[in-house]
C-alpha cells in the first residue's frame, strides 16, 4: 500500500485508485483482520446518498450482485456506512485493469488478443 493511508471505520485505505461512477475507489485492508487480504472500497459520494431512492436502489443492486456471483467478476461483499459515508467493499482483483490492457493494445496497434480476452 502507498505511504498515504487513511482510516475509515474498520478499513485502512490507500490513495484513490480511480474515480468510479459513484465515487473514488481505494485499495484497503480490514483493521480487524490480519491484513492479508486486500479489498476494493468505493466511497460513495455523499451527494448521491442524500437521496433515499438512490440508497434503496444501490442496496437492492448490491444484494442481487451478491446472490448472482459470476466467475471472473469482482465479488461485492458489503454495503455499509461509517457516519454519513456509504461504502461498497468488494474483492480487489490483482493485475492490470481492463482499461490499462486496452490502452496497451491500442498503443501496440492491435486489438486485445483472444487468449487474453478469454483468460
Amino acid at each position: 500500500m502507498s505511504a498515504a493511508l487513511t482510516q475509515m471505520g474498520p478499513f485502512l485505505m490507500s490513495d484513490s485508485l480511480f474515480r468510479g461512477e459513484f465515487g473514488h475507489v481505494r485499495r484497503a485492508c480490514r483493521l480487524d483482520d490480519d491484513g492479508a487480504e486486500y479489498l476494493a472500497i468505493q466511497c460513495i459520494d455523499v451527494a448521491l446518498t442524500a437521496n433515499d431512492d438512490f440508497v434503496y436502489r444501490l442496496s437492492d443492486a448490491v444484494q442481487m450482485a451478491v446472490k448472482n456471483q459470476r466467475a471472473g467478476l469482482a465479488r461485492p461483499m458489503e454495503l455499509g456506512t461509517v457516519g454519513r459515508q456509504y461504502y461498497l467493499a468488494g474483492d480487489y482483483p490483482e493485475g492490470p485493469t481492463l482499461t490499462r490492457v486496452l490502452n496497451r493494445c491500442e498503443t501496440l496497434g492491435g486489438g486485445i488478443p483472444i487468449s487474453e480476452a478469454l483468460d
